[in-house]
């Protein structure tokens, strides 16, 4: 809609109200005027322009200028303005800000307008905000720099920065992010949903990823500096990866809340004291996976109880400091009681090494439960963890034998009287002194060629069958627990 000759608007630019008034000759243009200043405010009316705003630079380079309900295919604004341009209630097939150096204030996209494609070439916008239920399909933001501000959009968009330097502080943003081969000075990211990647790209300072929803965040070959720190939190069925990064300088991984949430380190560099900030919080706490990494300093666990950690591959070259609660102990990955135990041998602490790989075969039984492929592996764990504790224990050796002994003999001389049966205290085979006597030859381990002459013919098929499997599977069981027992004694030995 056209503007009267002598609207009267109240426009709110500090502590003044002014009037606004419409020029009679160019129809484009109108003027705020007010007490303390003659030219306060430029207003571009949208059925009014016929041109593009680059006529509009000459004029009115240091005064506000506000474009209202403005609807073309294209618009292209390739001056510097050291002024801000705020958009309103526009319609733009596309809009480009493309230049050679140039510098706006601002450009503010802040309410219904509807954007297709939003270019913003070598070009500086010292701050860019989008804002208040827009509609923008694209922004393109190429070897320029630019503080964006994206606020309570609710929107979806496609986001591709390249060659740029940027702040990134979105909330409220649905969208899929591509930024490469840029500088990030900071990265702000509030109830953020899609999916954002960062590639061969400069993060500084802090990043924060906060109340986000079903979001993949991804730094590929990407470096961090500046005593860069990444905060977590309240974060649901997220996915972060960090593959094949690098940082020279000291980093902060601070993990405060997740449910459902994932945070990878693959294939990564660190060259400097790394930090993992958290806390325990049930299911809430996110689960940690450091995969095929170096970190050439000291590593440190703060605050957090590492059920949710799990270490792959990982070279910690200068150690690792991990707080360990006894009362969720069995609940942390084998990898992290692998790497604990490591540790303790290169110290020299021989017990306590022992100690990390008891619990480190303990967890990775747990870790078999639900793997019916792993068969084999289970029965040699299970044996182990009850024949000596992993090593730990001779005493368990010793019970071991014995158990397998009197077990193993009972069948063999049960089968052998084709499992009569009596509640009688003189026909239990317990009772009998014959019984004891027989154990203890059972117990040696001759040649199986002389111990074969026990077995009894003329048996049924059932009685022999378990006679002779009592015999071998008590001959194997009993020399396995002796082997046991001695190796308990050794590993004490050599601490």
């Amino acid at each position: 809609m056209k503007l009267a000759t002598k609207a009267v608007y109240y426009v709110d630019f500090g502590d003044n109200e002014g009037e606004l008034l419409t020029s009679s000759t160019a129809d484009i243009i109108a003027i705020i005027k007010s007490s303390s200043k003659i030219v306060k405010f430029i207003v571009v009316q949208g059925d009014i322009i016929q041109d593009d705003l680059v006529r509009l630079s000459n004029e009115c380079n240091k005064i506000p200028i506000l474009i209202k309900g403005v609807e073309k295919n294209l618009v292209s604004i390739n001056r510097t303005f050291n002024t801000n341009l705020v958009f309103n209630n526009c319609k733009f097939k596309s809009l480009s800000f493309i230049g050679s150096g140039q510098h706006i204030n601002l450009v503010g996209i802040t309410n219904k307008c509807k954007i297709d494609y939003l270019i913003i070439e070598d070009i500086t916008i010292a701050k860019l905000l989008i804002n208040d239920w827009n509609e923008i399909a694209n922004v393109s933001i190429l070897k320029s720099q630019t503080d964006l501000h994206l606020s309570e959009t609710n929107l979806e968009m496609n986001i591709d920065i390249n060659q740029s330097k940027v702040h990134i502080n979105a909330k409220n943003l649905n969208a899929t992010c591509k930024i490469s081969n840029s500088t990030v000075y900071a990265l702000n990211l509030v109830h953020f949903k899609g999916t954002t990647v960062f590639n061969n790209s400069h993060i500084h300072n802090k990043t924060t990823i906060k109340n986000s929803d079903n979001a993949i965040i991804e730094f590929l070959r990407t470096d961090f500096s500046n005593g860069a720190m990444l905060i977590l939190d309240e974060l649901l069925n997220t996915k972060i990866r960090f593959v094949q990064c690098k940082s020279n300088d000291s980093c902060e991984f601070n993990l405060i809340k997740g449910e459902n949430t994932t945070l990878i380190i693959n294939q990564c560099n660190f060259s400097d004291v790394i930090k993992f900030i958290g806390e325990r919080l049930n299911y809430e706490t996110i689960h940690l996976i450091l995969k095929d990494t170096v970190f050439r300093e000291l590593v440190i666990f703060d605050k957090t109880q590492p059920e949710n950690l799990e270490l792959i591959n990982t070279l910690f070259q200068k150690g690792v400091s991990i707080p360990i609660n006894d009362n969720y102990s069995q609940n942390i990955h084998s990898s992290v009681w692998c790497v604990l135990k490591n540790q303790a041998l290169q110290s020299n602490d021989k017990i306590k090494a022992l100690t990390y790989r008891r619990l480190e075969m303990d967890s990775y039984t747990k870790e078999l439960k639900n793997q019916p492929d792993k068969l084999p592996e289970k029965i040699v764990l299970y044996l182990n963890k009850y024949s000596n504790n992993h090593g730990l224990s001779w005493t368990q050796g010793v019970l071991f034998t014995l158990a397998a002994l009197i077990t193993f003999y009972t069948l063999f001389v049960w089968s052998g009287n084709e499992f009569f049966f009596s509640y009688l205290p003189k026909d239990i085979l317990w009772f009998k002194q014959s019984f004891w006597e027989g154990a203890l030859s059972f117990l040696w381990l001759p040649s199986i060629e002389d111990e074969m002459k026990v077995l009894k013919s003329g048996l049924s098929r059932d009685s022999f069958i378990v006679n002779i499997l009592s015999f071998l599977l008590g001959k194997i069981f009993i020399a396995f627990g002796i082997y046991q027992t001695v190796a308990a004694f050794r590993k004490h030995g050599k601490i």
